[in-house]
């Protein structure tokens, strides 16, 4: 039966010229995902669609046929993706944006050109340049220990705590929050304390989704992420040093400053007795001086720079400008002194930079005292016969400042010339600067995430295929009514037992497509192997992870893909990346003889370990996430801001059963219990955030390969795969979600594709089916690690088994200084 031939187009909501109908050349295509990469997620489009030169389209299009015309308009709008809808008989079969490509003429204007693409094309283009930071900017809160122990309630539901605070072991141990990173004098052996500082927020996943969409005008519509499952999802803190500030805007306080004229140090000759005198330094930021700056003053000008000296008072003065205020802040600074002198006649001396702020002595943090030696020449080594001394030395200092306070620091030396020789002292300040802001834990200071501009480094889009690498999602959008739908592709179980399972993108609706056949086209039943035979679904490698790099390092994590076609044997191995946490499914031998990896684009294995120092709080120690650098030992300013790659974990509350800890001077029995996988009795309940099955003490506990993964992998080695043609109308295509099984042959379908469906065409459409097949014995046990490797006893003479190796780390793999 002909279709109503009434088509309309309309770019930001006006209607546009279009040939008649007959001549109008829009075809529109469906596609449920990429066929050679189900990771990447695609919908309808219709591509080359051509629009007549008309003078309503010479506006709609800004006369793009015109070399001479430029676009002018804010952001070039012309040259963008704009709003764009295909509309048939008065349904509505294409929404979503459309992009200008190209424009004919001859003698006088021909044609326009333009792509369209419909349903998730909407939010990706929205979204594809925005970052983490545009939905965590928002956050703010007091930095208080009430406040701190009181995100141990979330539970991923209210908008208004998307943060909680759990226990990470981190570079130090949890007892050594006084350690500062540019002070060398701490002790790394001890554990037993938590200071409420020492704890990092770990942020919802589900919030950051929220906030993304809502920004597009977009509600989401899931109800697997409305499950304690997924709400309860975070990512713990690995963007950087907490609360320090480095790498933020707050930088602007940054400055370098060093003594003028460095070929002229000075030479002070005492006379014999012990004298003090404030040395004139001379540090200045000055243009002939390479490597000095004041932000500040480079940003706003010479009336806002941080930096001055003070030359009556030899002062050297850092002000915390009112023009950047951060509030109350524990301020950094540094001070280092190169030096050169000699001693003679049993005679010494010393050098000490003197802290104050706003002009009264201050006891600096680090060491306690109001201020700190950068020289010591001890009369104990200086002989009769005199002695040569140089070197550099730095000193750290740190106190809590708020705006308009000014730190000061001078030099003091004290000599002490004997009767039979005297000492001599040359020096120069190498730099005087800006190391940190760190928001101190106190009731008045806030956490502000505008300042952490270092969350622009993570492309919103990155972390979304993240979540849908993990759990096998499917997004689809609705423009006209701003709703995204997302479920993972199949039925689920979220609990221990996968017996019954509910839920997926694919509803379990049917459509009746048997009388839409068109017999008359050829069909095509395909035994579909194309795919590579063993796909491994692993995480993200983490070259910064010190904790992931042993344990991997150790267990040799290579993994055998193939039995050697020469020899014979068992032993030829692939050498990749690190497999921790990785599963793997193979297909049958008609697939090619190759491995895919499913490589998640966002996160990387989580490890935990098991922290003994707190055993006899509870009688059973804890198990914690722990995130540590390879390199421990480097305590320079930019190592204190360690970056990992992001991590998933999940947050079960403050719970009792698994250990105790110390918080804040107290005993706790109840622990704010964070991680991706729970190896305690009982864990195999919790959720498993690792590709691979896991061990929870004599339970086999299911990952999220045969949790998420194994129905389309079934369906995938089942590989019925069918080419048809059906006589659809427009309510079949503008059915934009697709989320029903089609009914076909009397056979179960899923619907992949459809190929160029033409509005008011009566002509049968191509599409492409795949057919829907349960799970088998065969599906359970193409997945690897193989149970028996899971519980110890791995089968060496298949050659597709894998090494089970838990995330889990021992105290002694954390990298020690």
């Amino acid at each position: 039966m002909p279709q109503t031939s009434n088509i309309r187009l309309l770019i930001d909501d006006q209607q546009a010229d279009i040939n008649s109908v007959d001549d109008f050349p829009v075809t529109i295509s469906y596609k449920l995902e990429d066929p050679d990469n189900f990771q990447v997620k695609t919908s309808a489009e219709a591509l080359s669609v051509q629009l007549p030169a008309t003078l309503t389209n010479d506006r709609l299009l800004n006369t793009f046929h015109n070399a001479g015309i430029e676009d002018l308009t804010s952001g070039e709008a012309f040259k963008t993706f704009r709003k764009c809808v295909v509309e048939e008989g008065g349904v509505e079969v294409l929404v979503g944006r459309a992009l200008l490509t190209s424009a004919t003429h001859t003698d006088r204007p021909e044609q326009y050109e333009m792509n369209i693409y419909g349903n998730n094309a909407d939010w990706i283009i929205a979204l594809k340049d925005t970052t983490l930071y545009d939905f965590l900017k928002g956050i703010s809160f007091g930095y208080s220990t009430a406040n701190i122990m009181a995100s141990w309630s979330f539970d991923g539901r209210s908008a208004e705590l998307p943060y909680v605070f759990a226990p990470v072991r981190y570079m130090l141990p949890f007892d050594n929050i006084a350690f500062d990173p540019l002070d060398n004098t701490d002790q790394r052996n001890a554990h037993y304390n938590t200071d409420p500082s020492y704890l990092c927020p770990s942020l919802s996943v589900y919030w950051i989704l929220f906030n993304a969409f809502k920004s597009i005008g977009y509600r989401i519509q899931s109800d697997f992420m409305d499950t304690d499952y997924f709400r309860r999802m975070v990512m713990p803190w690995t963007f950087g040093a907490f609360p320090s500030s480095n790498g933020t805007k707050q930088d602007i306080h940054k400055f370098v400053a060093m003594t003028k004229n460095v070929n002229d140090a000075g030479n002070y000759l005492y006379e014999s007795g012990s004298q003090d005198k404030w040395l004139p330094a001379n540090v200045l930021v000055d243009p002939s001086l390479v490597g000095t700056f004041d932000n500040n003053a480079i940003a706003n000008g010479p009336a806002f720079a941080d930096y001055s000296y003070i030359e009556n008072n030899q002062e050297m003065r850092w002000t915390y400008q009112n023009n950047a205020d951060f509030g109350k802040q524990r301020v950094g600074l540094s001070l280092e002194l190169n030096y050169s002198g000699h001693a003679t006649g049993n005679s010494d001396g010393n050098v000490a930079v003197y802290w104050y702020k706003n002009g009264v002595p201050v006891v600096n943090e680090i060491t306690g005292s109001s201020f700190d030696y950068l020289v010591q020449v001890d009369a104990a080594y200086i002989t009769i016969g005199g002695g040569a001394f140089a070197g550099d030395n730095t000193a750290f200092f740190s106190t809590t400042v708020s705006k308009g306070d000014y730190i000061s620091a001078r030099l003091l030396a004290h000599m002490f010339d004997s009767k039979l020789g005297s000492v001599e002292l040359k020096y120069r300040v190498v730099s005087f600067k800006f190391e940190y802001f760190k928001t101190p834990l106190d009731n008045s200071a806030l956490i502000n995430f505008s300042d952490y501009t270092f969350f622009k480094q993570y492309k919103f889009t990155d972390f979304f295929k993240g979540l849908i690498d993990l759990f096998n999602l499917q997004p689809q959008a609705d423009p006209v009514n701003k709703v995204l739908y997302i479920e993972p592709m199949h039925a689920y179980s979220l609990v221990h037992s996968q017996a019954n399972k509910t839920g997926g993108y694919m509803n379990g609706n049917y459509l009746d497509w048997n009388f839409k056949q068109d017999l008359s086209q050829a069909s095509k039943l395909q035994l579909y192997s194309d795919a590579n035979r063993e796909f491994v679904f692993r995480f993200r490698d983490d070259a910064s992870d010190g904790c992931l790099k042993v344990v991997a390092d150790r267990i040799q994590t290579n993994y055998q893909y193939k039995q050697d076609t020469i020899t014979n044997s068992l032993n030829a191995w692939a050498i990749t990346k690190s497999m921790l946490g990785a599963g793997k499914y193979v297909l049958p031998d008609r697939f090619n003889k190759d491995v895919t990896e499913m490589e998640n684009s966002f996160f990387s294995p989580c490890m935990h370990y098991v922290e003994t120092n707190w055993k006899g709080i509870t009688g059973k120690a804890p198990q914690l996430i722990c995130i540590i650098p390879e390199n421990i030992s480097n305590t320079s300013a930019s190592e204190a801001a360690n970056t990992f790659q992001p991590k998933i974990a999940w947050y079960k509350g403050e719970v009792s059963g698994v250990g105790g800890w110390r918080f804040n001077g107290t005993n706790r029995t109840t622990i704010p219990f964070l991680f991706s996988v729970n190896y305690n009795a009982g864990g195999e309940n919790d959720p498993i955030l690792s590709y691979c099955d896991e061990l929870i003490g004599s339970a086999h506990a299911v990952g999220l390969t045969r949790r998420f993964f194994l129905q389309r992998m079934a369906i995938m080695r089942n590989g019925q795969y069918y080419t048809t043609s059906f006589r659809l109308n427009n309510e079949d295509v503008g059915n934009i979600l697709h989320r029903e099984h089609i009914i076909a042959t009397g056979q179960r379908w899923e619907l992949v594709e459809i190929q160029n469906y033409r509005p008011s065409n009566d002509q049968s459409t191509q599409c492409s089916l795949r057919k829907w097949s349960p799970i088998t014995a065969d599906d359970f046990n193409a997945v690897y690690p193989s149970a028996n490797s899971v519980s110890g006893t791995p089968n060496t003479t298949d050659i597709f088994e894998t090494k089970y190796q838990p995330l889990m780390c021992l105290a002694s793999d954390i990298p020690q200084q």
